[in-house]
């Protein structure tokens, strides 16, 4: 493949190529499991479950450091409670890190497709159903699938050319650089696990036509990534060469790593704020959103100013062009989560054909006979119940639960995996418009 050439491509020495090209042929043999786990996972998280994805990605983390440990070192003898200790090692040096990281991701992604496999849930593949593949669903995903894909695109290749750029800077700014990119990972990971539960809980919420609920909770997880990675900012800057000083002994290296990131540590909480807004908007399906500001921050802003400053300021203009961007890719997201637009899309707002057929069979009789209510939600399952009429209060309402009894047993057979909750959901949006109308025109006539 091309692995042989991309070390080229970015500029590395040649005594560094050979090495390279080994470790991307290895690694990119296992991009298919690496691929399913990102995906299985993210199946994980939209159905609610963020702890099993977690724990297989904590797992993998740590299989990739005891394969890294035998792999890249020879044997060799180590101290042990004062022990003298034989410790097996293959002695692969950059090849075995890419075997290590290789396995563990293989396993990771077994793991998850396992899980699928075997654990009983919304998304056990086992249980007997519909495989066939509709149109519907195929128009959903290239609505949804394409912008994403194409983001990712345009953030990869912008990552590859500002890799060029530090490419000519010297030995040690690309170390400096490489290293502070891994120090910085440690203050947005709490960021990127906000934007994860952000996707599970607005992509619920939207799929229960609850945009109000939606509005609240974007805002609630965007908040919190700005607070935390407010804070992951203030520990950067503090602990900036104390940080270098994890992965490496080169006083140089150290020196500019911190140096550079002190000047990051400004943009950390507009990055949360980038970070887990995007992740809202991701789940209410605008995806098309996030793509074009992202594209428009990563070309237009940080590739550009990183050009211009390299020449000027080395490496440090590298990062004050990446801390500018980071800043107004920040404000943008704001500024469109601000807006609303991201909750209205084509893809979430259709109705079900059998949630239509089981208002107009089952619940518009019993409204209809004088037991007007709504069942907004459930509060065991973490939402408030409320109760709501047009004309004086409810003495009665054994005929509404016995509605959504027979709606029930109808519309989904127990041994479906689904949860009486959702179909509660459901009801509660289209009593809104039997009772009152839309239900959006009580809770304030929010529109974004």
């Amino acid at each position: 493949g091309i692995s042989r050439f991309l070390p080229g491509w970015l500029g590395a020495d040649i005594s560094l190529q050979a090495s390279s090209s080994a470790y991307f042929a290895i690694w990119s043999a296992a991009l298919p499991f690496t691929m399913a786990m990102g995906m299985y996972a993210a199946m994980l998280r939209a159905t609610g479950d963020a702890l099993t994805p977690s724990l297989i990605s904590l797992l993998v983390c740590v299989l990739d450091v005891v394969f890294n440990f035998f792999l890249i070192n020879p044997t060799r003898q180590i101290q042990l409670f004062g022990q003298s200790v034989t410790v097996w090692g293959a002695g692969l040096e950059v090849p075995g890190a890419a075997l290590g990281t290789a396995l563990s991701t293989t396993i990771g992604g077994l793991l998850a497709l396992g899980v699928l496999l075997l654990r009983d849930g919304p998304l056990c593949i086992r249980k007997p159903g519909s495989w066939r593949i509709t149109s519907a669903c195929l128009r959903n995903l290239w609505r949804v699938g394409t912008p994403l894909a194409a983001e990712r695109a345009a953030l990869s290749s912008a990552q590859v050319l500002l890799v060029r750029i530090v490419s000519g800077l010297g030995t040690v700014a690309i170390a400096a650089n490489s290293l502070g990119v891994s120090a910085e990972g440690l203050c947005y990971m709490a960021g990127y696990g906000i934007q994860d539960a952000s996707i599970a809980l607005i992509g619920q919420a939207v799929g229960a036509h609850r945009r109000d609920m939606a509005k609240r909770f974007a805002w609630l997880c965007t908040m919190m990534g700005i607070g935390i990675m407010a804070l992951s900012g203030v520990g950067l800057w503090l602990f900036a060469p104390a940080l270098m000083g994890i992965f490496t002994a080169d006083a140089a290296v150290i020196a500019l790593g911190a140096q550079v990131l002190r000047i990051e540590a400004f943009a950390e909480p507009m990055f949360g704020a980038s970070i887990v807004a995007s992740g809202a908007m991701q789940g209410a399906g605008d995806s098309t959103g996030c793509f074009l500001l992202n594209l428009f921050s990563m070309w237009g802003v940080r590739l550009t100013l990183a050009f211009l400053l390299a020449p000027r300021l080395g490496l440090v203009g590298v990062w004050a062009a990446m801390c500018i961007e980071l800043c107004i890719r920040g404000a943008l997201f704001l500024i469109r989560l601000a807006r609303g637009k991201w909750r209205y899309n084509k893809q979430n707002g259709h109705v079900p054909a059998a949630h239509a057929h089981f208002v107009d069979s089952n619940l518009l009789p019993a409204m209809q006979d004088g037991r007007q209510g709504l069942i907004d939600d459930h509060a065991e399952h973490g939402v408030q119940q409320t109760l709501d009429q047009r004309e004086g209060q409810v003495e009665d309402d054994e005929a509404l639960h016995e509605a959504v009894g027979r709606g029930q047993d109808g519309l989904i057979h127990a041994e479906d995996g689904l949860q009486r909750h959702m179909v509660e959901l459901h009801i509660g949006r289209v009593g809104d418009e039997v009772v009152g109308g839309h239900a959006e025109h009580r809770h304030g006539g929010c529109t974004g």
